[in-house]
Formats: structure tokens, C-alpha cells, sequence
């Protein structure tokens, strides 16, 4: 496995940060949309919202 060229290694190493990292902006950037949008239906109608949070054992 040593037989191959040092750049070889250094590409393959970086592709496999990006897509890590790829993969951790997608998971917060999902979180921050969650939020978004909970905080948007807050806004729209909060007497349902509060009903729903009481239901689930939530303040």
C-alpha cells in the first residue's frame, strides 16, 4: 500500500474532510431550518403551538 505517490494520498485524505464536513453543514443547516420554521409557526398561530408543547410534557 506504500507504493503509491504522496499526492495520491493527500487528494484522497482531503476529498474525505470535505464530505465529512459536507455531511455536518447538512445535518446544521437541517437543524436551523427546523428552528426556522418552528419559530414561524409560533408566530402564526402560538395557542396551537403552546397546546402541542403541553401535550408533549414541554413548558
Amino acid at each position: 500500500m506504500q507504493t503509491r505517490r504522496d499526492t495520491s494520498k493527500t487528494t484522497n485524505s482531503n476529498r474525505f474532510k470535505i464530505g465529512r464536513w459536507a455531511k455536518a453543514y447538512q445535518k446544521i443547516a437541517n437543524k436551523k431550518k427546523a428552528i426556522l420554521q418552528w419559530q414561524y409557526q409560533i408566530k402564526q398561530k402560538p395557542s396551537q403551538v403552546t397546546l402541542n408543547r403541553d401535550k408533549d410534557g414541554f413548558d
